[in-house]
């Protein structure tokens, strides 16, 4: 899994990581997950190269997994971040096929969905975000049972284990028992 935050996604360092991997995926055969940041509209520029610098490295991106959090002003008025989570993998569907169909391939819907994974902040993530409840968690849960996502994760479990504290998780691993309904379908 590569992570790619903020702070790293400058574009000719992400073209010099992917030759890197693409070498490392031809002698070993390593699955490829990227990590990339996304609003509710859907990734901006910055994560679209980046995900073009793999594929140009020809790396084959098993799983682009979408950090839906930490939106700020991206989501629509009276808009929960479980909502603002399922249309920002929504958008991001359109916009997958439209770049993977730029190299030559043509995916389904069902395709774009086992290629995209959702990880969500739980629990208060600072005075700028709202707090990710269960009920938002189980929003994403429900679409990613509906269209078979790739994966469904969570940040932290540091939080969820109480092992962290955090003023809006009152007793552990309600959000791992979410994402275990899906990983047990």
């Amino acid at each position: 899994d590569l992570d790619i935050e903020e702070s790293n996604q400058d574009q000719s360092q992400n073209i010099i990581n992917a030759k890197a991997i693409k070498k490392l995926q031809n002698e070993t055969n390593v699955e490829i997950t990227l990590t990339i940041p996304i609003m509710p509209s859907g990734w901006q520029d910055k994560q679209i190269n980046i995900i073009k610098a793999y594929l140009d490295a020809d790396v084959d991106i098993t799983i682009i997994n979408s950090m839906t959090m930490c939106y700020g002003t991206g989501v629509y008025e009276n808009e929960d971040y479980g909502t603002a989570s399922v249309r920002a993998i929504t958008n991001s569907i359109k916009q997958m096929k439209e770049i993977y169909a730029d190299y030559g391939f043509i995916l389904s819907d069902d395709q774009a969905y086992l290629k995209t994974g959702a990880t969500f902040s739980i629990g208060y993530e600072s005075s700028l975000y709202p707090t990710f409840t269960l009920a938002m968690a189980q929003t994403v849960l429900d679409d990613a049972s509906k269209n078979n996502y790739g994966l469904l994760s969570m940040w932290s479990m540091g939080r969820d284990a109480m092992l962290e504290q955090n003023q809006a998780i009152s007793s552990q691993y309600n959000y791992s028992n979410i994402i275990k309904q899906y990983n047990e379908k």
